[in-house]
C-alpha cells in the first residue's frame, strides 16, 4: 500500500501498518527535515497518545519544552491560565523523527516524490499511482492508497467517470467562506519576556497570532489571518499590528525575513474515501486549532483508520469507504467543536471582550475550555489502534 504525505498522520499510520507486517511505501513531495506552518505545540493528550504507541520518549529526546501556561490578550483584555501539560517542539524535528520511526518499523520512505492517481477506473484489485521523483516517472499499483498530503493538496488525476462516488473523494476541496490563511516564521533573538513554557496568543481585528519557545530557544510565531488583511498589508505587518494591539512586546524578527503560508484554512473535501482510497489528516478536512490540538487530531485519526486500511489491504470492500466516512465525520465533529466555538467567539469583538472579562475575573471559567482543547474528548469505541490502544476520541 502507499501512504502519500509523511506528516504526523501519514508517518504514524505507515509505522503502525509496517509494524504489523504490511508492505508500506511512504512518499512525500518534500525532503526531510523540513519546516511546516504550525504552532509547534503538542497537547497533553497528544503526549499520552505518543506514549501509548511506544513513542513517548520522542518529545523528550528532541528537547521539547514542557508547557505550563496559556496567556491570551486582545481588545484591552487579558487572561493567564494553567495548561494541563503539553510540550513545544519544532515540526522540523518532530516530523523527521516520526518518519524515522516509520522507517525503523519497516516502511519504505521516498522523499521528493510527487504522487498522482492515474486517470481511469481502479481495476484488477489495485489502485494505479504515478510517482514523479527527481525527473524519474514510476508507475506503481497499490491495493490501498492513503492520501495524507496536507491542507488543500488534492491528488492530481482526480477526475474519474462522472457520477461515481469514488471520483468525488478526490475532487478539489471546498473552500469555507471566510476561511483564514496560516502564516508562520521562526524568530531568533526574541525578547526574553516571551518565556519558555508559555503559549502566548494575541487576538485582534484580522486574526490571531500565537508564539511559543521551541527546543532550540527560538520563538515560533504562527498566525491565522483574514485573507483581505494579508492582501492589504502582508503577513509581517499583519502579525506586528495584532501583537501591538494586544500589548505584547515587539518582536524584531517579525518585520523581516520570509514567511511560510498555507492555503485557506477550513477547506473540506466532499468525501474522505473512495475506491481503495482514504483521505487522512488535514487532507480530510481542517479546523483552526489553538493550543496544540491539530497534531493530536492527526495521530488519533491515523490510529482510527489503521484497522480499516489493514482490512482493505486484505480484502477490499466498498463498505470500508463508507465506514471511514461515518467514523471521520463523527470524530471530526467531536474533535473540532471546541475550536470552532472559540474561533466563532474571537471573530466577534463585543462577545470576546465580555468573555475575556468574565474569565479574567473568574479564571476557573476558562480552565474547562483549555482542558478541552488540550486534552481532547473521550475515546471513540469505533476502532482500536495497534497493541489495543483506543485512539481518542
Amino acid at each position: 500500500m502507499i501512504v502519500i504525505g509523511a506528516g504526523p498522520a501519514g508517518a504514524v499510520l505507515a509505522r503502525a501498518l509496517a509494524a504489523g507486517g504490511a508492505e508500506v511505501l511512504l512518499v512525500d513531495r518534500h525532503s526531510f527535515p523540513r519546516h511546516k506552518v504550525c504552532g509547534g505545540c503538542l497537547g497533553a493528550k497528544t503526549l499520552g497518545l505518543l506514549d501509548a504507541i511506544g513513542l513517548g520518549r520522542l518529545p523528550g529526546d528532541l528537547g521539547a519544552v514542557p508547557l505550563e501556561r496559556f496567556e491570551l490578550r486582545g481588545w484591552n483584555r487579558g487572561l493567564d491560565l494553567p495548561l494541563p501539560g503539553g510540550a513545544a517542539v519544532s515540526r522540523y524535528a518532530l516530523d523527521a523523527s516520526l518518519v524515522d520511526a516509520a522507517v525503523a518499523a519497516g516502511a519504505d520512505f521516498r522523499p521528493g516524490a510527487v504522487a498522482e492517481l492515474r486517470a481511469g477506473e481502479p481495476a484488477g484489485g489495485s489502485r494505479p499511482v504515478v510517482l514523479r521523483c527527481r525527473g524519474e516517472v514510476i508507475e506503481v499499483e497499490a491495493k490501498v492508497v492513503v492520501a495524507a498530503c496536507g491542507l488543500g493538496s488534492p491528488l492530481a488525476g482526480r477526475r474519474q467517470s462522472a457520477g461515481r462516488r469514488a471520483a468525488a473523494s478526490t475532487e478539489r476541496p471546498r473552500r469555507v467562506a471566510g476561511a483564514r490563511i496560516g502564516v508562520a516564521r521562526i524568530v531568533s533573538g526574541a525578547p526574553r519576556s516571551y518565556r519558555p513554557g508559555t503559549v502566548y496568543m494575541a487576538v485582534g481585528t484580522g486574526g490571531y497570532v500565537g508564539c511559543v519557545r521551541l527546543e532550540d530557544g527560538r520563538l515560533n510565531v504562527a498566525a491565522a489571518l483574514d485573507q483581505s488583511f494579508v492582501r492589504e498589508v502582508g503577513p509581517a505587518a499583519a502579525c506586528r499590528r495584532i501583537l501591538a494591539e494586544a500589548g505584547f512586546p515587539r518582536i524584531a524578527g517579525v518585520v523581516s525575513g520570509s514567511w511560510s503560508g498555507t492555503p485557506p484554512l477550513g477547506s473540506r473535501p466532499s468525501r474522505v474515501a473512495g475506491e481503495r482510497l482514504f483521505l487522512l489528516g488535514d487532507a480530510a478536512g481542517y479546523a483552526e486549532p489553538f493550543t496544540g490540538e491539530g497534531i493530536g487530531w492527526a495521530l488519533a485519526a491515523a490510529l482510527s483508520l489503521e484497522p480499516l486500511v489493514r482490512e482493505a489491504v486484505s480484502a477490499w470492500k466498498p463498505a470500508l469507504a463508507g465506514e471511514w466516512e461515518r467514523r471521520h465525520r463523527r470524530q471530526a465533529a467531536t474533535w473540532q467543536r471546541a475550536c470552532r466555538a472559540l474561533g466563532w467567539l474571537l471573530r466577534r469583538p463585543p462577545a470576546a471582550r465580555l468573555a475575556l472579562t468574565a474569565v479574567a475575573a473568574w479564571p476557573r471559567l476558562g480552565v474547562p475550555l483549555v482542558n478541552r482543547l488540550q486534552a481532547g474528548p473521550a475515546a471513540d469505541p469505533g476502532g482500536l489502534g495497534p497493541q489495543g490502544v483506543t485512539p481518542w476520541p
